[in-house]
């Protein structure tokens, strides 16, 4: 089966966004499963990784993401969402058996193949990103739509239901899953401790990066907080910003690491 997935977001070899490493585990996941798959990014430098082919919308020079996006696309209605698909029209989609869209602001993007689209984002983050009843105007476009073409995934079976409420379709629940090829370091736990001075108590760690806003990594702490009298003596490492978030993300804008002691 041949396979279309499109990002809005720039994808590189060392992208670690969430929605982007989805996109490459999907598609290098299907390509092992002996489909043929191409990826269609909305900006970003046309590449080949792990031998698929990453292509760009070609007159799109500068790095262009959904943080971005937000900023020049006034709000969201059928109007906007279909100028918004324009940008991806002269891309040739015929070859292709199924298209996998990755954010509700495609929507419009290739209306006429079989669709798979994926909710990366739940109905509070969405109004969060995008202004208050913007969520609101999604569900009045989908459901005033032709959708016997799409199927909605979500990974929370929570959020699905919420999904399949709103927008009257069916959603299809396809959790996340850990591949241990992807998280492996040459660092041992010695090594580590070493390299960034830490003592060799009991270690919490919490890649979720610092971006307050987004991605909440006080809650991380408050509920460990919640469960630290049936832990032993323990410290709480959180990871760094990375250039997206420097960029695009509000403060702390750094890339280094918070240290919790008990």
């Amino acid at each position: 089966m041949k396979i279309l997935i499109v990002s809005i977001w720039p994808i590189e070899k060392k992208s670690i966004g969430g929605t982007e490493r989805f996109v490459k585990h999907l598609a290098s996941s299907l390509k092992k499963d002996g489909h043929d798959i191409d990826v269609l990014m909305l900006s970003g430098k046309k590449r080949i990784i792990d031998g698929i082919h990453y292509y760009t919308i070609p007159f799109l020079q500068e790095k262009v993401d959904e943080y971005i996006l937000k900023d020049f696309l006034d709000g969201l209605s059928d109007k906007i969402l279909t100028k918004f698909a324009d940008l991806f029209s002269k891309f040739n989609v015929g070859k292709y058996d199924i298209v996998h869209l990755n954010s509700l602001i495609c929507y419009k993007v290739f209306p006429e193949k079989n669709r798979v689209i994926t909710l990366h984002n739940y109905p509070l983050e969405f109004d969060q990103e995008w202004g208050n009843l913007h969520y609101n105007e999604m569900q009045r476009i989908i459901k005033s739509s032709n959708n016997d073409k799409n199927i909605l995934t979500s990974p929370s079976s929570f959020y699905a239901k919420i999904h399949a409420r709103d927008f009257n379709l069916k959603t299809e629940i396809i959790p996340h899953c850990l591949d241990k090829t992807h998280t492996y370091t040459k660092l041992n736990k010695k090594e580590i401790r070493k390299k960034l001075n830490l003592s060799n108590k009991y270690t919490i760690l919490l890649p979720s990066r610092i971006d307050l806003e987004q991605k909440r990594p006080d809650l991380g702490l408050k509920a460990i907080a919640l469960a630290k009298n049936k832990l032993p003596d323990f410290q709480v490492i959180f990871t760094g910003a990375d250039n997206q978030y420097q960029e695009n993300g509000p403060p702390p804008k750094f890339n280094t690491l918070i240290l919790y002691n008990n």
